[in-house]
Formats: structure tokens, C-alpha cells, sequence
């Protein structure tokens, strides 16, 4: 039979394909075209084991989306049982959304090997998609011993631009470096939507935790500013957590 001619768009008739049907259709072109097998189906969704960079016994946790000025998909995840055994590692995979196939998988962690003994965790991934496709990623680690806040920006190619929070490379605290610091996602960082505002955050614990967070620049990670942006004093030993974070491009 011939498609599309009841009903459909003025114009020639239209002959529906598996990426697309434009115009209006009867129930019975409908059910002719999916049997003959050219009517668009429902995306599935994307099935994807994330080798060989992981284990195949690795448990996955997904903890961050992105999308880069290709409409590209970046899923930024934490995995268990690595290969150095029950810690977490980091890392992010790239879905080619128009072929719906995975396209990159890399493991992201502080310190030296796979075989040393600590966690590093993400909770968010940013991609510029403004810009240059550069991927800013965020989390917490203690590859040091005493856990602290890290962010790192890569290039499109997976190349590491900078880490850290400042010229040293450390790690974001509260305070000293004997003061344990965390994340939650999405508030481990921030970036504009033009890409040219940057800010860092998560909680530490003092007395008792409180929220922090600091702007940085975004092209060399550099803390701007020595005091976090902080409450507890107001009222004095308040105690918080920072859940959520939300920037624009002029206000945090």
C-alpha cells in the first residue's frame, strides 16, 4: 500500500523511514509500516559494559551527565572492586547519541597505579560545550590519607589541563590539611554556562562540617580568593552541608 496519503502533510506522499515519520498517520499505515519494518521504533536505551578499563566485576555507580557541543553524551561514574581490590575509582564514558554506541571509556584516579590502596570518587562532570569541549570533573579522594576535594579539567582529548586547587595541585579543604573534606553531587563544582566562571565546593569538617565553596580560574584551577565561602558562624557552630549548587553567567 501506499503511505502517508490519508490525512498526511500537503505535498507528495510520505514514506515513513526507521529514523523518521512526518506528517499524519492513520492506525493502519501505522501497523503496515512497522510491519514492514520502517516505521521509527522507541529508543531503547544505551546498553554498555564499561571495558576494558574496568573489571569485568566492577559494580558501576553513575553519578554525572554532560553533553558536548556535538550532542554527544558524557556519563561520569564511580566503579567498586577496581583492580586494586574493594576501593572506588573514577572515571567517564563518552556515547556517540547518533550511532548510539559507546565511544570512550577512561578511569579517572588520584594518586600513582591501579595497585595502591585509596578511593577516588566523582560526583559531577561538566562539559564546555560553549567553548572547546574541555571536560571539568570533580570529587573526593584520599589517595593522601586524610580525605580532600579535588577538580581537574581535560581537554576533548582526555589530556589533563590542571588539577587541583592551586599551583601545588592540592586538594580543597576546609581548613589544614588534617581537616577531612567531602562532596555531594552536584555541588563539587560549577561551571558558567559561557564557560568562563568556575566555582569549586563540597564540606569539611572543623568542629562539626560545614559547607564551602570558592571561585576558581577556570583555565588554571587556581583558587581566587584564601577564604572559602562559608557560614558557620552565623549562627555560631551551625553546621551544613552544600547539596546543590547553581551558577549563571554573572551570579553563584
Amino acid at each position: 500500500m501506499s503511505y502517508g496519503s490519508n490525512g498526511s502533510v500537503i505535498g507528495p506522499e510520505n514514506t515513513p523511514t526507521t529514523s523518521a515519520a512526518s506528517g499524519v498517520w492513520s492506525l493502519g499505515e501505522l501497523a503496515e509500516a512497522e510491519r514492514d519494518s520502517i516505521w521509527p521504533a522507541p529508543f531503547g536505551g544505551f546498553i554498555a559494559q564499561f571495558d576494558p578499563n574496568f573489571a569485568s566485576q566492577t559494580t558501576t555507580y553513575m553519578r554525572a551527565v554532560g553533553l558536548d557541543s556535538n550532542g554527544d553524551l558524557f556519563l561520569g561514574f564511580d566503579s567498586y572492586t577496581n583492580p586494586s581490590g574493594a576501593y572506588y575509582a573514577g572515571g567517564f564514558a563518552k556515547i556517540n547519541v547518533a550511532a548510539k554506541t559507546l565511544t570512550d571509556t577512561r578511569s579517572f584516579r588520584v594518586g600513582t597505579s591501579s595497585g595502591t590502596s585509596y578511593n577516588t570518587l566523582i560526583s559531577n562532570l561538566t562539559v564546555d560545550s560553549a567553548g572547546s569541549d574541555d571536560i571539568y570533573i570533580s570529587g573526593y579522594t584520599d589517595a593522601t590519607g586524610t580525605a580532600g576535594v579535588w577538580t581537574a579539567k581535560l581537554n576533548s582529548s582526555y589530556v589533563e589541563q590542571w588539577f587541583g586547587i592551586n599551583s601545588s595541585d592540592e586538594l580543597f579543604r576546609r581548613g589544614s590539611s588534617s581537616q577531612a573534606s567531602y562532596t555531594n553531587y552536584p555541588a563539587s563544582h560549577r561551571l558558567s554556562p559561557n564557560g568562563t566562571y568556575l566555582y569549586s565546593g563540597g564540606y569539611g569538617l572543623s568542629t562539626g562540617y560545614d559547607g564551602m565553596a570558592v571561585p576558581a580560574d577556570e583555565t588554571t584551577g587556581v583558587r581566587i580568593g584564601t577564604s572559602n565561602i562559608t557560614d558557620s558562624s552565623t549562627p555560631a557552630g551551625m553546621g551544613f552541608y552544600f547539596r546543590d549548587m547553581a551558577l549563571n553567567n554573572s551570579n553563584f
